[in-house]
């Protein structure tokens, strides 16, 4: 019984919607839910079954959003799990996902977490490498939970850096919490890199975010995770929180 909602993100300033992550659920979804359903999935081997089911979605929502107003550019997020990259010849199997979906690859990004990495990190990267020679955007997930993020910065071909949310969390707990936060926005300027704070839940936080030059905010401040079928409606007004 698996159904999805989305976790929208929102471009600063104060731009319009522009990041949709889908995410799996169930007929109670919640944040804690879904999170622990992930690690169910990977247990019993239907991650990467699920990941791609949840790209093409994502993919026919894209196209969808895009058909509907050419103007606009809704970009889906999906995230990719070891079993996903694990599945031979994935490469060819988006491209196959693309070319049916009709969804333009440059509104669609996979995101990749520092675990994933910590595995194979040659082989994964060789894949991403060939995933944006299709068009498609790299994002590192949950950035500064691992051991080795600079390194990873360095070999991947990423689009996005992505905050954990445990940055934004400790944001006015000290100074050195501050300038630790504002460094890593600066370096993804350096590198050219868009910077996506997650976990962003009170208005402090978002102006803090907008001061430093944070690209996009993603939290319980502008939303929750909703059903798709409220995409639509929610994409044709102002959302600004």
């Amino acid at each position: 019984n698996l159904f999805h909602t989305s976790n929208p993100s929102i471009l600063l300033p104060m731009g319009p919607f522009r990041v949709l992550k889908p995410l799996p659920g169930g007929c109670t979804l919640s944040r804690v839910s879904s999170l622990r359903r992930i690690p169910l999935a990977e247990n019993t081997g239907f991650a990467g079954k699920i990941d791609m089911y949840m790209m093409k979605q994502a993919l026919i929502a894209s196209e969808k959003l895009r058909s509907r107003n050419s103007q606009a550019s809704y970009v889906f997020s999906s995230n990719g799990s070891p079993l996903f990259f694990q599945t031979p010849h994935i490469v060819e199997v988006l491209e196959d996902l693309l070319r049916e979906t009709k969804a333009d690859p440059n509104l669609f990004t996979l995101e990749v977490t520092e675990s994933l990495l910590a595995e194979n990190l040659c082989e994964v990267s060789r894949k991403l490498t060939s995933l944006k020679e299709l068009g498609v955007r790299i994002a590192l997930d949950d950035f500064g939970t691992g051991y080795s993020s600079l390194q990873y910065i360095n070999q991947l071909p990423l689009d996005y850096i992505k905050l954990d949310q445990s940055f934004v969390a400790r944001l006015f707990d000290s100074g050195k919490d501050e300038r630790l936060l504002r460094t890593i926005i600066n370096m993804g300027k350096e590198l050219r890199l868009e910077i996506v704070a997650e976990g962003v839940e009170t208005k402090e936080q978002l102006e803090w975010l907008r001061t430093a030059g944070c690209d996009k905010i993603q939290g319980f401040l502008f939303s929750r995770p909703v059903p798709w079928e409220d995409i639509e409606k929610m994409t044709g007004g102002d959302h600004r929180p």
